[in-house]
């Protein structure tokens, strides 16, 4: 296959497609990661308690306030699918689990 075949299939440019076999010559078929990855991924995350306590205020809520979706939905396999009641908002809902996180998680 000649290369301007190449890339009207693949709809890349020249440039792009230099870029993608040097990567592949060099490193092979490995993913290119930039360099802040790993400072990045710990800036970023959450502690695992946090995140245990979320989960738990999470299920919890649910358990308590959330509506069980009659019939099946086509979306989603897990049966135990539930919604937040109408009465409650997104918003109201972060701003609870927040000052239950931090009334939990001391730091």
């Amino acid at each position: 296959m000649c290369q301007e075949m190449f890339l009207f299939a693949f709809n890349c440019s020249v440039k792009v497609f230099k870029r993608v076999k040097k990567q592949f010559m060099t490193s092979g078929l490995k993913p290119k990661v930039h360099g802040n990855v790993v400072a990045t991924s710990k800036a970023k995350s959450f502690d695992i308690t946090t995140v245990v306590h979320v989960k738990t205020f999470i299920e919890n809520y649910a358990e308590q306030f959330g509506l069980v979706l009659p019939g099946r939905v086509p979306a989603f396999n897990n049966p135990n699918l539930m919604i937040l009641p109408s009465s409650c908002s997104k918003a109201e809902l972060y701003k609870s689990m927040g000052v239950h996180v931090k009334t939990v998680v001391k730091p």
